[in-house]
């Protein structure tokens, strides 16, 4: 969705650079050339249109096309006078122009409707809004652009054998050779398309509140996944790069498991110290693990403490009130490691009892870690976690043997695709990893793995050793 927000927004921005005069001609321009790009993409990704053509859909300028799966009126009459082909040249032009354009352009305002709108509201209202409408009318809800850029089987119900083809495929010769999609956001690496989603979302997210200097309360946000999956390192990791060098956030994470403390007095001297650290500067980021663990023998005892200073930023304590400041609140699971998990309780009366649904409420963020286990109740294909298993496997293999390919014998890359749960998540699969007898510029095989017992912390040492044995 982003690739094609900035192709056309790229589009566009090269085109009415190009001159101060004739701003609509060139605007119309722009969203030509943006579309048949953003379609290019399209094509190089997933192959087909939703109709099942391969040609641009020429319903896209119809005068009775509904806006729900267009692009909208204005545009259409626009792009509906430049339907010529957009050849090579004019391509490279457009890339030549954009490395050029000035950073302190002013964009003028112009009249649409009757109604003087600005370039921004243009392209967010009339260009981007419909163009998500018809994206999130795709039938297939799990497509992944790995499916079109390594041939990975896409919807339920696939053979599972492909799948486990082409997980062992990515670990053997690398993620780059299997032409596998990677995008990177500081040290982290995301694969899968809705953990992209919701790390660009929480970077808009905490770009808008760290500008917007009137926000005096803290900004609350959760984190669920399962132990050792990195939900703290990714949400460090974003800030990180998202702040540039620009110090919008503290680099110094401060962070309190709530499974540890014992008293409510406890929990406000945290306050205390969450205090110190907003007044220093910069806004801090605080984490707290567990977050929906028990407290005085209630399940999610510890929720109605955080209500008043997620919605008003102020804790009391001895009939004094207290004010945080500016902060980050990211609260990690324990006990539910989805938010869906966390969200179904609301039907539960312990959890109202407990508060969940106002705690629910004052969150503004969500980012759910996958697992690289195979789901319980079968609601994703078997390539996605697949996807992610493979992936994780030949960077910890990486890391340890310092091979980018090949670094592990086939039986040893058979039983960890084929393994059905890692016990820990991602922590036992490196655990594994980190165990095993392996010198550093060396394959992994079988006779260096770690014993019987020492697996069975972290998988089913049987299966997995039967795995192994396998030819």
């Amino acid at each position: 969705m982003t690739a094609y927000r900035w192709i056309l927004m790229t589009s566009i921005l090269c085109s009415i650079s190009q001159s101060t005069s004739d701003f609509a001609l060139h605007l119309k321009k722009g969203v030509k050339s943006g579309v048949y790009a953003s379609h290019a993409c399209f094509l190089g990704g997933f192959g087909i249109n939703f109709d099942g053509t391969k040609q641009l859909p020429r319903s896209y300028f119809a005068d009775d096309a509904k806006p729900a799966d267009l692009f909208g009126k204005y545009v259409r009459a626009g792009l509906s006078l430049f339907l010529g082909d957009i050849n090579e040249a004019k391509f490279r032009k457009n890339r030549s122009t954009a490395r050029k354009f000035p950073a302190d352009i002013v964009l003028p305002d112009f009249d649409i409707g009757g109604q003087l709108r600005t370039m921004r509201d243009v392209v967010d209202d009339v260009i981007l809004c419909p163009v998500d409408s018809v994206l999130a009318l795709s039938k297939n809800v799990f497509w992944r652009l790995s499916s079109a850029c390594a041939g990975w089987p896409e919807a339920k119900g696939d053979n599972f054998s492909e799948h486990l083809d082409k997980a062992i495929r990515v670990v053997k010769i690398s993620p780059k050779k299997s032409k596998f999609p990677i995008v990177r956001i500081g040290k982290l690496e995301l694969i899968d398309r809705f953990e992209i989603q919701d790390y660009l979302f929480l970077n808009g997210l905490l770009q808008d509140y760290a500008e917007d200097q009137s926000r005096d309360k803290p900004l609350s946000i959760s984190v669920f996944g399962q132990p050792g999956s990195g939900k703290s390192f990714g949400v460090r990791e974003l800030v990180k790069a998202m702040s540039g060098g620009r110090s919008l956030y503290s680099d110094r994470p401060i962070t309190f498991n709530l499974s540890q403390l014992r008293s409510v007095p406890d929990l406000i001297a945290a306050f205390h110290q969450i205090r110190d650290a907003c007044l220093r500067g910069p806004i801090p980021l605080i984490f707290f693990d567990e977050f929906d663990s028990l407290f005085e023998g209630e399940p999610f005892g510890w929720l109605k403490y955080f209500l008043a200073p997620m919605e008003d930023g102020e804790f009391s304590e001895a009939r004094s009130t207290f004010h945080f400041g500016r902060a980050v609140f990211v609260f990690a699971g324990g006990v539910n490691h989805t938010f869906s998990e966390f969200n179904e309780r609301a039907r539960n009366p312990q959890f109202c009892t407990a508060k969940g649904p106002d705690f629910i409420s004052r969150l503004r963020g969500v980012l759910n870690i996958r697992s690289i286990n195979r789901p319980e109740d079968d609601s994703v294909p078997d390539g996605i976690y697949l996807q992610r298993r493979a992936y994780i496997l030949w960077q910890a293999l990486k890391q340890k043997t310092g091979l980018s390919q090949d670094a592990a014998t086939d039986q040893v890359i058979n039983a960890f695709i084929r393994v059905g749960r890692f016990k820990h998540g991602i922590r036992s699969l490196k655990a594994i990893i980190e165990m095993s007898r392996v010198g550093y510029g060396k394959r992994l095989s079988v006779g260096q793995l770690p014993p019987h017992d020492q697996l069975e912390m972290h998988v089913d040492a049987r299966e997995f050793l039967a795995f192994a044995s396998a030819t």
